[in-house]
């Protein structure tokens, strides 16, 4: 079939070759996850990562599991070269809260997070010392919050959308 041919040439980074199959693949069934997932692929590979992000919402609402963590592992770091560290952050966070780790999610916590650090640090600063403990202290609760909510996929679902549309 035309989505395991162009699945075949992105693992060769034919990445041309691979999106024009996948793209053929999609014409005749706009349905068929291999071959948007393989066009995402090969949508990161150009560096469009709107276009991606597209892609990759797509499969969100039919990937089920680990399919769909992989699918959110793409879509982070998509939105971490979009400069969107903090919901890089999330997403990988609840990645690994949810035993979807690996040493790739992990590293990608670890930058987005220095990132999203230095960028809250740079706010904070022109916050009086009330506003800025009110601030963590309110912070922390939402964290908490969210790590214990058991929608995660829901949460990564919403994230992924808003993400979108800051993009576009």
């Amino acid at each position: 079939s035309l989505a395991l041919l162009a699945f075949a040439h992105r693992k060769l980074k034919h990445f041309e070759e691979a999106n024009n199959k996948a793209k053929k693949a999609l014409e005749r069934n706009p349905g068929n996850r291999l071959a948007r997932e393989v066009h995402a692929d090969c949508l990161v590979a150009d560096k469009d990562w709107a276009g991606a992000l597209r892609e990759l919402n797509l499969l969100t609402t039919v990937f089920q599991d680990t399919a769909l963590a992989r699918v959110w592992l793409k879509a982070a770091v998509c939105l971490y070269n979009l400069g969107q560290y903090h919901r890089v952050w999330d997403i990988t966070s609840t990645l690994i809260e949810n035993d979807y780790s690996n040493g790739y999610v992990e590293e990608l916590y670890h930058l987005s997070e220095g990132h999203a650090k230095a960028e809250v640090e740079a706010t904070m600063g022109n916050l009086t010392w009330t506003q800025r403990l009110f601030s963590k202290l309110f912070d922390k609760v939402l964290l908490n919050v969210f790590r214990r909510s058991r929608h995660f996929l829901d949460s990564l679902r919403k994230q992924m959308q808003l993400a979108i549309q800051e993009v576009e």
